[in-house]
Formats: C-alpha cells, structure tokens, sequence
C-alpha cells in the first residue's frame, strides 16, 4: 500500500517551540504549541517533537503508514552560521542584535540589557536548530539520517500569516526580535505563493523586537516570560514623557523598509546609562511605570506606522498581513487601519515564533509539489488537542472531591445561565486553540456587566497584576452596535474603542482608555461559543461576554482535562464545563 505524504513543520526556537501537520492537499490538521503538553511557560530550550507526545501526534493525525516530510523555521545557512560562531566572532541573527550584545556585555555593572547573556542565545539557537527532528529519528518516524529542510525564518512567518488569512492577495510585514541577518522581512501574497520583497543584500541593523523587550524590562516585567503584554495594559495608564521620549527615540530610525539603529552603540548605551534610573525598582508597584509605558508604545507605534506606510507606498496591496512577535501588539493592530493607508488588515492567531511551524510545512509542501499552491481558504484556529474522553469517563466513575457536583446536558446554555447569575465558569470545549490567546475553546468566561468582576479575576483566578484588561468576545453581527470603526477580529488579535454609550455597561471589559481586545465570534469558527454567547445574549440583552484564558499567571492555557480540574480546584472558578459535563462548587 502507497503511503500517504504529511509535511511536519517544527518551530524549533530557543523558545514557543511548536508542531504542525499539513496534509498532501495543503490542509493545516494539527498545530500545537509545547507549552501546552509541557505545560511549562514558552517551554524554553526544549524541541519541538518531544519525545512522547510526537510519537502519539503522529500516530493519531497521521496513521501508522505515512511518508513525513519535515522541515523547520530557519533556514540550513543559518544553522551552519550558528555552528561556526563562536562567543567573539561577527554578530549573528541581525548586526544591531550582535554589536549591541557585544558592547554590553564588556559592561559588567549594566543593569539595563533585557537578556542575561550573549553565549547563552547562541547556544541555544544552535541547540533548538540541529537537535530540531532528532525525537522523530529515535521513534523510527523517518528514515536513519534523515535531513529536516530548513527555510528563512521571516519567510516561515509570512507564509503561516497567509495560511490564516481569507486574501486573495496581500502585502506582509514581519517584525520580531530577530531573524536569519535582519529584525523585520516583507512579502507580497499573490497567486498562492509568499515572495520576499527586501533587496538582496540590504538589511537593517534595527531591532524593533528588542527595543520592546528593553521597554518591557525596563517597566519591571520579564521579556523572557512574555511579559510585553503587562507593558501594553498598563501603557494606558500613563502619559507622555519627554525626557524619556528624547532618550528612546533616536535609538532606532526607519529607511524604507528597513529599521536602522539611529545612533552609535557606545551612544546607546550612554543613554541607557541615563535611563537606567527610570527602571522600576524591585516590589514596587507597576504603577510606578505607567509613563515609561506610555512613552515607549509610542514610540513603538510611531515606528511601525513609519514602516508600514512606506509598505503601502509599494502600491502592491490595500491589504495588509502582520505577523512575527511585534504582531502581538494588540493596542498597536487596532490602531493600522486609522493611521496607515491600508484599507484591511489581517494578523494569524499565532503571529509569533510557534506559528512559524505552520509557515514551514506549507512550504515543504509547496517545495515538494512545485505546481501547488497555498489554500485560499483560512486554516482556522482550532488546530491542537482535544480533551480526552477516556479522561472524562475516569473523571466521572471514580468521583469529584466533596464540594463538587457534578450536570450533564446543554452546556452552552447552562454555561450562559450561570454566567448571567455571577459566576466565574471555566470553558473547555473541543481542539484547542493554536496561539497564546483563549478564543473560546480554552476559556473563563464572566460576566461583563459586573463593575467588580475585574478585580475579582485578577485576584482570585488569574493571580495577576490589578491593572490588567479582560477581552470582550462579541457576536460579530453586533460588533457595529458597541465599537468604533469595527471591522471584525476573529483571532482576538487588535483593540477596538468602545462606543461612548457603551462604556458603563460593560466596565468588566473596557479599559482604562475606553478599548477592549475584541474577539469576533463566527459560528462557523467557533460553533459552540457562539452559542454559549447567544444564550448569553438572550438571557442579558447583551451580545458580548468576557474572555480570558483558562489558565492562571505564569502557566500556559491548560491542555488536558487534569489541568483544567486542578486551575478549577485551586481557584476561585465557580464551575468548569468539559464537552458536556458541568462541574460546581456547591458553594459557589
């Protein structure tokens, strides 16, 4: 029997590590970040294809007679760049990235540098890169000896922002921390294929990735934790200063379609000198930072509207595709379509590293059949693992501990109900989501309407910070009726202003500065939390529920249903719905 052909696309990073299945016909069938099995925070140094759960990945989406065709992110000269630098050579990954790594690390008093090393990047990337395939090889998956492809990583980013994407054509902008020589890559979208639009053997030397990172550890956050999202919730919080902004901005210019560092290094780093007594001290409160804040996002928005204005002036698309880390700048997203001349806009709902394994099977694919091309159809965004129904069977012969009951029955409306009534309910429901953003398959849901409900989260489920914002998840059909300008947001993935009129309604959900990171719910994407926020809307009067992760801070989105039971045990949640079965604490 002819086997059958599956592209396995890894994401193999120093950190987000991810896998990704495309089938012959170009269908994306998994996609998983390994955060999530792990569940261990952006599962840092560890491969993509871990050793157990590959092997059941494999066998459950891809049969035991299949021909797997595996590539990853980066590309084979930047492995074999890696493998020939040492600690003192040229810089690596992009020169702004390498000079000023080298430059800072001869300082042995600085306090300002957001990474704890140089060596250690190196390293890392160079062990994520060629160890990148090897589980599959010890589980017999492919052949003894076998040669993952590789592809540039900015291409990975762009080709995954298409898979997400319902153009027909696009222009796209990817901007990260770094990538194979440069910190940002652009790409036309056309006929089904991704080419690159950067000139051959020009690249900025400008890190926008890094500036945020900086930004971020200079708030008092952790960029190695993904902290960029406290940065972006308390900016609203603060206003302009311009000694910080005199400071900052030089330190990156735009050319084009490049970001150049604007200054020298040893200039750099004389005003990171001056700057380093505007990092938040250690135990002090958050609120300390709100105009460091302020002042850095804007300066962050000011860059990238420079950017991608130049892109626009291409000529080569009203449409727009973002992706890369700075994609997840949900507060700058909301902003493209009122300050850029770009008519619609488009970001994947996992625009950083661990989409890049969708990126890269595709492009197997693609290599592989040379007369394909991409879908045009989205991908979608319930790619990953489903809960276990083994699990639920165990769960509910061998009992809950006391206090807990335990329903069965139409979970959307008993969810809605009890939402209505205060609670704070977990939602699981089907494949997870690939990305770092609950979309209504691993959630907690509230209720809007409840002036408290924000400090009630934070401080008895999310374990998190008092400043930072919950999503609004609106029907989209309503969308117009409760937002400025609103376009749709399918993968929760810009901000949107509320209407003046809305705003007192809905203070569980609306920010300091009147916007809310909304989520469009399609029924076709997301069938059962449609209803769950239809049955909402018919109980309340109101279309819109609130929607965080089910997860608490620090963890990952739970991936099985132990983990979704101990967050609900260990946590204010009132009640937790898996599949059809309704657990509750009989004192909530």
């Amino acid at each position: 029997m002819k086997k059958r052909k599956y592209y396995v696309g890894l994401a193999a990073n120093l950190h987000d590590p991810a896998i990704a299945i495309v089938d012959f016909e170009g269908q994306v069938i998994f996609a998983e970040a390994l955060e999530r099995p792990l569940q261990e925070k952006r599962a840092w140094n560890h491969p993509p294809d871990a050793m157990g759960h590959v092997s059941r990945v494999i066998h459950e989406y891809c049969g035991d007679q299949a021909e797997l065709i595996v590539s990853m992110n980066w590309s084979r000269s930047m492995a074999n760049r890696l493998r020939t630098t040492s600690i003192m050579e040229i810089p690596f990954f992009e020169p702004w990235l390498g000079r000023m790594a080298k430059y800072a690390f001869s300082k042995k008093d600085h306090q300002i540098w957001p990474l704890s090393g140089y060596w250690p990047l190196v390293q890392s990337l160079r062990n994520s890169i060629t160890q990148a395939g090897l589980n599959l090889a010890w589980r017999g998956l492919v052949p003894a000896g076998y040669r993952v492809q590789g592809f540039d990583h900015h291409l990975t980013h762009a080709v995954t922002a298409a898979a997400f994407s319902d153009f027909d054509e696009a222009v796209c902008a990817v901007v990260d921390g770094f990538g194979e020589g440069t910190s940002s890559g652009f790409f036309l979208y056309r006929d089904g294929q991704v080419k690159s639009l950067n000139k051959a053997g020009r690249r900025g030397d400008g890190s926008l990735g890094m500036f945020y990172a900086l930004l971020c550890h200079m708030c008092g956050f952790d960029p190695a934790a993904g902290e960029e999202w406290k940065v972006m919730g308390l900016a609203p919080y603060g206003k302009h200063d311009q000694e910080i902004y005199e400071l900052m901005r030089p330190m990156l210019l735009v050319d084009g379609l490049e970001i150049r560092q604007g200054i020298s290094a040893k200039e750099y780093w004389s005003r990171v000198r001056m700057l380093e007594q505007q990092i938040r001290p250690a135990n002090s409160s958050p609120m300390e930072a709100v105009n460091l804040a302020w002042t850095g996002h804007e300066i962050f928005c000011e860059i990238m509207r420079e950017l991608l204005t130049n892109l626009h002036a291409t000529g080569l698309s009203d449409n727009l595709m973002i992706a890369g880390g700075c994609a997840l700048n949900s507060a700058w997203n909301g902003r493209v379509l009122h300050e850029t001349p770009f008519l619609k806009l488009s970001v994947p709902s996992a625009p950083a590293d661990d989409g890049c394994a969708i990126g890269a099977a595709h492009l197997a694919r693609l290599k592989d059949q040379p007369s394909s091309s991409l879908p045009r159809e989205s991908c979608g965004f319930a790619l990953g693992t489903p809960p276990r129904q083994k699990t639920l069977d165990r769960l509910l012969k061998y009992g809950l501990p006391s206090g807990v009951s335990v329903n069965q029955g139409d979970a959307a409306k008993i969810a809605a109900r009890l939402v209505a009534e205060g609670k704070i309910v977990g939602w699981m429901q089907g494949r997870a989501e690939f990305g770092p953003r609950a979309l209504g398959q691993r959630s907690i849901l509230a209720d809007p309407r409840d002036p408290g409900i924000k400090d009630r989260l934070n401080s008895e489920v999310k374990m998190r910070e008092s400043f930072r914002p919950f999503a609004p998840a609106v029907l989209d059909e309503y969308g117009h009726e409760w937002f400025e300008a609103y376009t749709g947001a399918p993968y929760m993935e810009r901000t949107f202003v509320f209407l003046e009129k809305c705003r007192d309604l809905l203070p569980g959900v609306v920010h300091v500065d009147g916007t809310g990171r909304a989520q469009s719910i399609h029924k076709d994407l997301s069938p059962q939390f449609h209803a769950v926020v239809s049955e909402f809307h018919e109980l309340t009067g109101v279309p819109i529920i609130l929607n965080t992760s089910l997860n608490r801070m620090g963890k990952p989105i739970v991936h099985a249903i132990e983990d979704a039971l101990g967050l609900f045990l260990t946590t204010g949640l009132d009640a937790l719905v898996v599949e059809n079965v309704i657990l509750s604490k009989q004192n909530g």
